[in-house]
């Protein structure tokens, strides 16, 4: 009896495990996709990469939600985004016979995860002519907030990063937030053109940061040329010294010794005849 009961035991952990895993990786959501058209469409992923939900926030994109739900559904993104763009097309959304710009963004719940789905979407642009995409790496707070805010994670991404890369105070490793006056501002602003903006904006930043790196070089250099000359020239001085430091080859020369000859020697000899002189008068 108790090996029965044993035995059901470990019968029940196994179900409950076996139950456990295929909702891990198969109905609980792992990642999130954003395509941007005229309209939002979000795939939900498992963790296997398959499509098990979509959804959209406004009234084109729940048309288009309808027609492609069965199609998507526990396709992998590649096969789902391939489906979708058709029915973009005919809702107007999309201009068939012309090269698109879409804007995806991607949302995961790890990093590797992110990398690989990010990957996975780039390759519709090579099995889809039609479309050049462009993706955005977003955050689960990205998605949550812009859940609050009744736009979509693609959107909410691109003002985040558009006000970033135009933010004089933000640095690489710094983010700036989005507001409500954030949204209302850029409303109308499609996705693909905040896209174009951020990336003039970031364009523009690093070239004037080149140039403030250059001009802050030159100006080191200037600064240190400046005081090597000052060292210089006092060590030249002390180097050179004075006159009388150092006495010319004229002032070393020694004199010859004078020769006396005898004519010379007797005239100095001979005395002199003593001139009259005044005769002191005594009393």
């Amino acid at each position: 009896r108790v090996f029965r009961l044993a035995f059901s035991m470990m019968i029940m952990i196994a179900v409950v495990a076996g139950i456990s895993a295929h909702n891990y990786y198969n109905v609980s959501a792992a990642s999130y996709v954003t395509i941007e058209a005229k309209t939002a469409i979000e795939y939900t992923l498992n963790r296997q990469g398959k499509v098990i939900a979509v959804t959209a926030i406004d009234q084109t994109g729940k048309k288009v939600v309808a027609e492609i739900k069965d199609k998507v559904k526990d396709k992998d993104i590649v096969a789902a985004i391939t489906k979708t763009i058709p029915v973009l097309e005919n809702k107007g959304c999309l201009t068939k016979g012309k090269t698109n710009e879409v804007v995806t963004s991607v949302v995961s719940k790890d990093h590797a995860l992110t990398k690989k789905v990010c990957q996975d979407v780039k390759t519709c642009a090579k099995d889809n002519n039609d479309v050049n995409i462009d993706v955005v790496e977003a955050t689960m707070n990205d998605k949550k907030e812009a859940e609050k805010k009744g736009i979509s994670t693609c959107k909410y991404a691109l003002i985040k990063k558009l006000k970033t890369s135009t933010s004089s105070t933000t640095t690489s490793s710094t983010e700036s937030s989005v507001d409500e006056e954030d949204v209302k501002k850029y409303e109308k602003t499609s996705s693909n053109d905040l896209l174009k903006q951020t990336k003039k904006s970031k364009k523009t930043k690093k070239k004037a940061s080149t140039t403030q790196t250059m001009t802050e070089a030159g100006e080191d250099s200037s600064t240190s040329s400046s005081s090597s000359q000052t060292t210089t020239e006092p060590e030249l001085e002390e180097s050179q010294g004075t006159d009388s430091d150092h006495p010319t080859k004229s002032s070393t020369k020694q004199a010859k010794p004078e020769v006396i000859t005898p004519e010379k020697k007797v005239d100095e000899e001979q005395p002199t005849t003593p001139a009259k002189q005044g005769v002191a008068s005594e009393v």
